[in-house]
């Protein structure tokens, strides 16, 4: 029955007749009555052939039956014995059904996070999006042999020349970036995600090498020169050691360890900098010029914005109080851009938040603020993150006459810091929201990024 092809049902068979030969009537009675027949019905083989969503039994009342009869144990019992019974198990499957609902609300998964899935993602379960997921993973059943391949790619290429003539200018440089994907994958802001890296324990190491990281013997000079780096600039000035260069009169304390020599030079990219950056999508650290950090106290995402503004990282509540305004003063909008109702006044709870360090409920929290930034200082809002880097852009404002972007990174899944992309960086796909939701007077926006007038 569990044959995902029609080769291994038939191999299934000839083992089926193989294993009871000893016994042909009942295996005759099976082929002629049940396989021969109605085997297009039941077997997977078959059945996979159309769209199920994970439907392939009739019997699903009966199976609710059995948990109700399970539950009661005795036909026997009284009414009010029964009624309670039967309450505690409704309210169990109640309770599974929302906690299933919040964790699809609260919880990423890889699998998820593609342009496919963008428009159901924190909408509908993750339960429900597995029964799609499951239909794409199947074999596709080739009965094309005999077709004119040449004849089918004119007919593709011609409906897709009428849908391009269909759309307006905007949708055409998008269709014309996804064309040039299919034609040059290494376009393509999707990259395979990182191997699974154990973190536990301590690691090992080579008995016959050296651990730079052991902590049984005192720091080497290279350790000390890495432990004088700062902040991330690239052409600030800083006290270190110059490694290349023969100490000429070493000094020693009276414990043996050596002293700091410090002399002045040019340094290129902190560890703390470089390790951002290996955080970062692959495509794009190429095009890395520049990143600052922010303090990590539950504001990160409002202090990344308020220095990307031109502010003090010490003005996040500034930031904090303009999306507030922003939100309020455009709910009906935003209703709709989120989906729902009820999230407007989640967003709203969520920014709300002016102590000195912020809990998780109060995080910078996406793409519900990458709307909001963007809307409110009238930017495009660069986010990039190696799950799914995007795009947002103003909802309702026109473009200026020098429209200007800015970018910021969410690296290890938990701490924003700001990002300074050079000239000729891959292009972030816009959030799809925008294109369903945006205003007439906001159409510029689109034309002007994918042609990098953007600043």
């Amino acid at each position: 029955m569990l044959a995902d092809c029609e080769k291994d049902f038939e191999d299934a068979v000839r083992m089926l007749h193989s294993d009871f030969a000893k016994f042909p009537k009942p295996v005759k009675y099976v082929m002629s009555q049940w396989i021969d027949p109605y085997k297009e019905r039941f077997m997977k083989a078959w059945t996979n052939q159309v769209m199920h969503y994970g439907n392939t039994t009739t019997n699903r009342v009966e199976s609710h039956h059995s948990a109700l009869k399970r539950m009661l144990r005795n036909s026997s019992g009284k009414f009010q014995t029964c009624w309670v019974q039967c309450h505690s198990l409704f309210e169990a499957c109640h309770t599974a059904i929302k906690a299933s609902f919040s964790k699809s609300v609260n919880i990423a998964k890889q699998k998820f996070t593609s342009n496919l899935y963008s428009n159901l993602y924190g909408v509908v379960s993750h339960v429900a999006l597995e029964k799609p997921f499951d239909e794409i993973k199947k074999p596709v059943v080739r009965d094309d042999v005999n077709i004119d391949i040449d004849n089918c790619f004119e007919d593709a290429v011609s409906d897709m020349s009428q849908v391009y003539k269909s759309y307006d200018q905007e949708k055409r440089l998008l269709f014309l970036r996804k064309m040039r994907e299919l034609a040059h994958p290494g376009t393509t802001n999707i990259i395979e995600p990182k191997p699974w890296i154990n973190t536990r324990g301590r690691p090992k190491t080579s008995k016959k090498g050296y651990d730079p990281s052991s902590k049984k013997c005192d720091p080497s000079l290279f350790e000390y020169q890495e432990s004088m780096v700062g902040s991330c600039s690239v052409d600030e000035e800083v006290m270190m050691y110059d490694v290349s260069k023969t100490l000429p009169s070493p000094m020693f304390s009276k414990k043996g360890k050596l002293q700091k020599q410090p002399i002045f030079r040019k340094r290129t990219r902190s560890t703390q900098s470089t390790s951002f950056i290996q955080a970062m999508p692959v495509q794009f650290q190429p095009y890395i010029v520049n990143v600052k950090n922010v303090m990590g106290d539950g504001h990160c995402g409002f202090r990344t914005v308020a220095l990307l503004m031109g502010f003090s990282e010490d003005d996040w509540p500034r930031v904090r109080q303009d999306l507030m305004n922003e939100l309020g003063h455009n709910i009906p909008l935003y209703e709709d851009v989120f989906r729902m109702k009820e999230r407007v006044q989640e967003v709203l709870e969520t920014l709300n938040c002016f102590t000195e360090t912020a809990g998780l409920d109060n995080w910078f929290l996406l793409p519900y603020m990458g709307y909001l930034v963007a809307a409110a200082y009238n930017v495009a809002l660069i986010v990039l993150d190696p799950r799914l880097s995007l795009t947002f852009l103003p909802l309702m404002k026109a473009v200026p006459e020098q429209p200007r972007s800015i970018c910021m990174a969410l690296v290890n899944d938990n701490h924003f810091v700001h990002v300074s992309l050079g000239v000729g960086h891959p292009l972030t796909p816009v959030d799809t929201s925008w294109l369903t939701y945006h205003r007439a007077i906001a159409n510029g926006w689109l034309t002007a990024y994918e042609v990098g007038q953007i600043i």
